[in-house]
């Protein structure tokens, strides 16, 4: 459930991204060109982070458990990652993406003119 709700979440950063490097970075684009009129309503900032984030927070609830207890006067964490495929694969797509549009942002914003 939480895997299928993060691949829904970072659907528009997937599409916006990748319609952005076939038109911008390879010259292709025929992805870009079909799905204009949907990546200016997608495009926001809060629906990209918005979506990567929400997807990220969701499924790392989903797959990591902390504990903490007593023992012998010292307090004893426990940080444990359950192997949940899908959960993994969009943990790591919408870091990817994240990774990708917060990079784009520095170097856009921070570059030297």
């Amino acid at each position: 459930m939480s895997a299928a709700l993060g691949g829904l979440l970072i659907l528009p950063a997937l599409l916006f991204m990748t319609a952005s490097v076939l038109k911008y970075e390879l010259g292709v684009p025929f992805l870009y060109d079909g799905v204009e009129p949907l990546l200016g309503r997608l495009d926001s900032p809060v629906v990209l982070l918005g979506g990567l984030l929400s997807a990220a927070v969701i499924n790392i609830l989903a797959v990591v458990r902390l504990d903490c207890r007593r023992e012998a006067e010292r307090l004893v964490g426990t940080i444990a990652i359950e192997t949940r495929g899908f959960n993994l694969i969009v943990l790591g797509i919408s870091a990817l993406l994240l990774g990708g549009l917060l990079g784009y942002l520095f170097l856009e914003n921070f570059a030297p003119r």
